[in-house]
């Protein structure tokens, strides 16, 4: 087990050195290019791949604003 957790522990450094290494490596060829270097990556988060959804009223939407001007228990929760 020790043997197991010392060669996990060597491989995980010699990870993080090589991702460092692209990192660093990136961050010079963009110095070096300037304005023409490729723009950085947008991650694809759930925000960013999310759909715009059908469903949604907008707020100046003529029968949303009568049902606030009718409602019958605005009185009550206000």
């Amino acid at each position: 087990k020790a043997k197991r957790t010392e060669v996990f522990k060597k491989e995980k450094k010699a990870k993080k050195a090589e991702k460092r290494k692209r990192r660093d490596k990136r961050k010079k060829d963009d110095k070096e290019l300037g304005d023409k270097a490729p723009p950085k990556k947008v991650p694809k988060t759930l925000d960013s791949t999310r759909e715009a959804d059908e469903t949604m009223v907008d707020e100046d939407d003529e029968e949303v604003i009568a049902d606030e001007a009718h409602d019958e228990f605005a009185a009550y929760f206000a």
